[in-house]
């Protein structure tokens, strides 16, 4: 899809006000989840007061770290997979035997990377679940790194199997195909509170795809070209993150971290913040934003920094949390390291260990600026498991990758209009769903998005 870039900035004098139904159409069958299962062979349990971890069947095989899963809404898990495989979950909170009914192709990569599939219920149909995967079977021109090719879907029948779920159809039907980011997707709810945003970025060009789920099926819907790239192709590994209520997004690629605010109504990133972190001893991790929307987490293998989101200069307002050590008790094969961050339903940022730390780190109150987010190194235990009469440590080297249900429709989000004093310039802002206007009302500033096919100056 080819589309040309256009930016306005501009004071609004007259506005159109399109806003959403205060109702939203509740997904009854599914909510978040109350149980996370690690990658490997551990978890975590959710209660209402206290978290502790998962001692039951340990997973296999093993999954990597891009494992998904679909939860009832109660928090019970009800489907488990990865890229390659998908499984029924058991009543007694087990892996059922054999009941592997999926078996794709993620290409040849390994199956390591996060956020690589995903399980979504289809708004308004609470029996079908869509399975959506990337694959990796493409190399990155003038690189030698790997990246996806493809976004793919299937879909499951959850009333099928008495409850457990079966395929209705046992292949890939492919929504996109281009040359995308190798760690995945990012998913947030659209602002009516029903329907699904699914976002995957390229790789060698600044645009994301938005591929929208809706009770019409799932299909893209549009290209936003915004952000930071890397003409050398090694933007492959970029890091995508929401936060906790979708009004933020935070995109790492190499050094360069980008923070936009996310309209949930047209599915348009904007206000873009952006800066280089060259001190980070190694590559980046994970980048997480606190739940009340002020501290940016981001971490690499052997660092933790803290960036505060109100600051001027978010370089400026960096704080040192942590340098991960090696801790011969907890962890005593392997050095402790920082991978994969998550937003836990308890309010706390956990980080896992890789590749095979037998305790995970927390950030027990990642509201508070500095010493007082109180990070925990090694903090949680995954527990211990049997086999053959020997006590082996179970490990936590990543998070499952999640929708946030609940976020609610929002009233007085979505305007538009033909109205507008700007400037016609070069912006890496794209318009794609005609004159979209946000915020408005506006005190000072607001910005102004035009679907034109030709660059032009927008008057008011």
């Amino acid at each position: 899809m080819q589309v040309n870039q256009i930016m306005t900035k501009a004071i609004v004098m007259v506005a159109l006000f399109l806003g959403l139904s205060s109702s939203s159409e509740a997904q009854s069958r599914w909510g978040n989840c109350k149980m996370l299962m690690s990658t490997q062979t551990g978890g975590m349990v959710f209660g209402a007061d206290t978290t502790v971890p998962y001692l039951g069947d340990f997973i296999y095989p093993y999954m990597g770290s891009n494992n998904c899963q679909l939860c009832d809404s109660l928090g019970n898990i009800v489907l488990y997979g990865s890229s390659k495989n998908l499984y029924q979950w058991g009543s007694d909170d087990t892996l059922l035997p054999n009941t592997i009914f999926y078996q794709g192709n993620y290409g040849a990569t390994a199956p390591n990377q996060p956020k690589t599939c995903l399980l979504l219920p289809m708004p308004g149909n609470d029996s079908l679940v869509y399975y959506v995967k990337t694959t990796f079977d493409v190399t990155c021109p003038l690189s030698s790194c790997t990246c996806a090719k493809q976004l793919n879907y299937s879909i499951v029948n959850m009333n099928a199997d008495s409850g457990r779920g079966a395929l209705l159809f046992p292949i890939d039907n492919t929504i996109l195909e281009d040359r995308y980011n190798v760690n995945g997707m990012a998913v947030a709810q659209h602002a009516n509170g029903r329907d699904w945003w699914i976002v995957v970025k390229g790789v060698d060009r600044n645009f994301y795809d938005f591929v929208l789920l809706d009770s019409a099926g799932i299909r893209f819907d549009h290209r936003q070209y915004f952000g930071s790239y890397d003409p050398l192709h090694l933007g492959a590994n970029a890091l995508q993150y929401f936060s906790r209520d979708a009004s933020l997004f935070v995109c790492t690629l190499n050094r360069t971290i980008d923070v936009y605010q996310f309209n949930r109504c047209e599915g348009l990133y904007y206000n873009k913040r952006s800066f280089e972190e060259w001190d980070l001893p190694a590559g980046i991790t994970s980048a997480n934003i606190s739940p009340n929307n002020r501290y940016l987490y981001v971490s690499a293998y052997d660092t933790l920094w803290q960036y505060d989101l109100g600051a001027n200069s978010l370089l400026d307002s960096r704080v040192f949390i942590a340098h991960s050590f090696y801790d011969s008790i907890v962890s005593p094969y392997f050095y402790s390291k920082f991978y994969q961050g998550f937003d836990a339903p308890d309010g706390k940022i956990y980080i896992s260990n890789f590749p095979y730390g037998t305790h995970i780190h927390a950030i027990n109150n990642p509201d508070e600026g500095g010493a007082a987010c109180n990070f925990d190194m090694n903090n949680f235990p995954m527990g211990t498991y049997w086999n053959a009469g020997v006590e082996y440590w179970r490990y936590g080297a990543g998070f499952p990758f999640l929708a946030t249900y609940g976020l609610g429709a929002l009233q007085d989000s979505c305007y538009r209009g033909f109205v507008g004093i700007g400037e016609q310039g070069a912006s890496d802002v794209l318009a794609v769903l005609g004159l979209v206007i946000y915020p408005n009302p506006a005190a000072t500033q607001l910005t102004l998005y035009w679907d034109g096919t030709e660059p032009a100056r927008i008057s008011i």
